[in-house]
């Protein structure tokens, strides 16, 4: 498998306002349920607590359709981020009749993560639109500490070691890429593909490669995250920040 072997194509740019807007009804499908039912699943009768589980409900279901659809334009596949999107509405449903002190609390905590999707995802389309155009070779295949979580109708998220080379660097260096691939199409020593490369940050890719029809709806690329060879433990140790001289 060689770089040719993934012509480029112009995907299309998020759209912060677009983004926003589905984040910010996110945000209301977990939270207005949760607070509106406060006076009603508090009461302890059967005729207001029916209603509070309908609205609580619908509300869950509503948040997870609008949830699925910013993970499919942000390509957010971290199996954490959808825990985070089951869980935390009930919390906020359950936990906010009895104890409306929590309110606030359930409100930031909602904020941070929209936040956190909001500016990983722009970040990732910068690197996808503005990165260095480079080239990486497989050295090889990092296997993972423990069993591994298919995800997208058999995609699999493998950490591959390359060997980068940028246009404007003479000297090629060694980074570690974090992204989903094929269970029957992983790299293999010796393939090259295509990258984009931070400018600010040598060490933080991206994988930028045509989709097509086996691949993930929208599947471009997917931000990868790199760290230096020497690292200790290439398996589950933190982003290594350096630039590559």
């Amino acid at each position: 498998m060689t770089a040719d072997d993934h012509p480029k194509t112009e995907t299309p740019r998020l759209d912060p306002r677009q983004l926003l807007t589905l984040l910010g009804w996110w945000a209301g499908a977990v939270l207005v349920p949760g607070i509106i039912a406060i006076p009603w699943a508090g009461r302890g009768r059967e005729e207001f607590q029916i209603p509070a589980y309908v609205l609580w409900g619908l509300g869950y279901l509503a948040q997870m359709v609008i949830f699925a659809v910013v993970a499919k334009i942000t390509r957010t596949t971290e199996l954490w981020a959808w825990l985070v999107a089951s869980v935390l509405p009930w919390m906020v449903d359950l936990i906010s009749p009895d104890n409306p002190m929590y309110i606030s609390v359930f409100i930031l905590a909602v904020g941070l993560f929209a936040a956190w999707i909001y500016l990983r995802s722009m970040a990732a389309d910068r690197l996808l639109h503005d990165g260095i155009p480079g080239t990486g070779t497989v050295l090889g295949v990092i296997e993972p500490r423990f069993a591994s979580l298919a995800v997208n109708n058999g995609y699999i998220r493998r950490s591959v070691r390359v060997s980068v080379s940028r246009p404007d660097k003479a000297l090629e260096y060694d980074a570690v890429l974090r992204d989903l691939f094929r269970e029957d199409e992983l790299p293999k020593p010796g393939d090259t593909i295509e990258l984009r490369v931070d400018p600010e940050d040598a060490m933080r890719i991206a994988w930028y490669q045509q989709p097509s029809a086996k691949e993930p709806a929208d599947r471009a690329a997917v931000e990868a995250s790199a760290e230096t060879d020497s690292a200790d433990d290439p398996h589950d140790s933190p982003k290594t920040e350096g630039t590559a001289s």
